[in-house]
């Protein structure tokens, strides 16, 4: 399996994810995922299953990224570095098998991948307070 590969993926639709209804999600990931040549049937349900589960406990995720960055609120931040932090918090909260360093890690290299000049920097150091809560 191309972990990589999921990932970037699910990052994708929750990124979409923040300029759609809740209710129109599934029709934009089976669009999204039809469109898909990379990965195979497997890894697609993967990415299907966890984007889903992730918009589940979205107001979680935001309600402990906007407890633990001072000075920003999740409706003022950057939409690439909202959508690493959200996927950092999720692996940390909800993914015994990813060990936290990892997870911080991952949303690291993504916020870097897809968005600004600072977003490393930010994302790692929001993650950096909120793993002493969820540990």
């Amino acid at each position: 399996m191309k972990r990589q590969e999921v990932r970037r993926n699910v990052y994708q639709l929750l990124f979409v994810g923040d300029f759609n209804e809740e209710e129109e999600m599934q029709e934009q990931i089976e669009e999204y995922l039809s469109d898909n040549i990379i990965l195979d049937e497997k890894e697609k349900e993967i990415v299907e299953a966890q984007v889903m589960e992730m918009i589940k406990v979205l107001p979680e995720l935001d309600k402990i990224i906007n407890e633990n960055c001072t000075g920003w609120s999740t409706s003022r931040m950057n939409k690439a570095d909202l959508t690493a932090l959200r996927y950092g918090v999720y692996d940390m909260m909800y993914r015994d098998e990813i060990p936290n360093a990892v997870a911080i890690n991952e949303a690291v290299k993504l916020a870097k991948k897809f968005g600004g000049e600072q977003s490393g920097s930010f994302v790692n150091g929001v993650l950096a307070k909120i793993i002493k809560v969820v540990e």
